[in-house]
């Protein structure tokens, strides 16, 4: 998993990407913060708590609330 934050402003992203041909969870300190889903190239998020399953080779970005 390769995660980062870009700030720009007031805006802030959180960036996620599963390079791996395996699904994997992730321990998200910043799921909390998210305000919405802004891309996926996969069908469906799954969030839960401060957990991020991801599928394989899935790519998320999330707007985060200031």
């Amino acid at each position: 998993v390769y995660a980062y934050t870009r700030t720009l402003g007031a805006e802030k992203w959180l960036v996620v990407l599963n390079f791996s041909n395996e699904p994997t969870e992730w321990q998200a300190p910043e799921i909390g913060q998210v305000a919405e889903t802004v891309i996926n190239n996969v069908g469906a998020v799954d969030r839960t708590g401060g957990q991020l399953r991801l599928q394989p080779y899935q790519a998320v970005i999330f707007a985060l609330n200031p």
